[in-house]
């Protein structure tokens, strides 16, 4: 009853079905002697996810939808073993429908392994074996649902969205940038020009622009089109959304088994940035505020003000 869903190259070649994984063990196929095809787990692969390869494993999906498996060859046990890298972060899966693998492209840059969820939502989980990091979650979010994903020969992520506008649902085939922090980014070059057009796959929906490399907005696209603050003659247009980060709650513990049983509030926030254009930070219950920002080797008891042309809630440059 079983039924063979992916036939994978490693260091055997390895049977991956519904309901259980195999590799063959035979060095060389010789005629009139069958294979020996070796049971190694009982896992089950999910239907219609592919399974990827990374430099020394296998990773798949199991037949439940929510685990994620990473299928090893271990000499210890002299067979192969199939764990489950995703059981602290089982919540960040559900129905998984894609898998992609990228591997590291940069001299900083780690593996990358990209699920994308039944409902439209993807994860992204780095992949540090050698800092014994087997896989580190977290969720990548923009104005759409994801429904496909894949990695080409050059290492780029392609996903598949489908995109709001005022008319419906578009369907988008997109290219992860990792210069330019916009989605589905559109590039206007030429003469210096306040109008932007060409933007019918953002109508109705908030976007912003890199104009010249400095950042506007928010815009609301009306006709297909924006106008800008200030003329500028090299300008992407796309959707963005801002990093969310949340830290955990204050210690309330000021003893041993002592406790404050009261309200409290951060006194001081410092926060390292790098490559950062603008931030808000706010509490519980109060903001988030937009913090204003000075660059790097400017007047630190300058006055803060947001520069001319940008739009509110940009900051003064990189914080250093």
């Amino acid at each position: 009853s079983e039924r063979i869903e992916r036939v994978v190259f490693g260091t055997y070649l390895q049977f991956l079905t519904d309901e259980r994984e195999y590799y063959l063990t035979d060095q060389a196929l010789k005629r009139g002697q069958p294979p020996n095809i070796r049971l190694a787990t009982s896992n089950g692969v999910r239907i219609g996810v592919p399974a990827v390869r990374t430099d020394t494993t296998t990773i798949f999906i199991h037949k439940n939808g929510g685990n994620i498996v990473e299928f090893v060859y271990s000499d210890a046990e002299q067979n192969y073993v199939g764990t489950n890298i995703s059981v602290l972060s089982s919540s960040l899966l559900k129905g998984v429908r894609d898998l992609a693998f990228r591997g590291a492209v940069d001299a900083d840059d780690a593996g990358a392994l990209h699920v994308v969820n039944a409902d439209g939502s993807m994860r992204v989980f780095d992949m540090l074996k050698s800092q014994d990091i087997p896989a580190a979650p977290g969720r990548f979010e923009t104005d759409g649902l994801i429904r496909s994903v894949a990695v080409n020969g050059r290492d780029e992520v392609l996903i598949g969205v489908d995109r709001p506008v005022t008319a419906g649902t578009i369907q988008c085939l997109e290219r992860i940038s990792s210069t330019v922090p916009l989605d589905a980014w559109v590039r206007v070059t030429g003469a210096p020009t306040l109008s932007v057009t060409g933007l019918w796959q953002h109508e109705g929906r908030v976007v912003w622009a890199i104009a010249d490399g400095i950042p506007f907005g928010p815009f609301t696209v009306t006709g297909g089109a924006i106008t800008l603050q200030e003329a500028a003659s090299d300008i992407y247009v796309g959707r963005w959304t801002p990093t969310d980060v949340r830290t955990l709650p204050v210690p309330k513990e000021v003893g041993e088994k002592t406790v404050v049983d009261r309200p409290v509030r951060p006194h001081t926030v410092r926060c390292n940035l790098l490559d950062t254009s603008s931030i808000a930070i706010g509490s519980e219950t109060d903001g988030p505020f937009d913090v204003d920002l000075v660059s790097f080797g400017g007047l630190a008891d300058g006055a803060l003000r947001a520069p001319p042309g940008r739009g509110e809630g940009w900051g003064e440059g990189v914080a250093g």
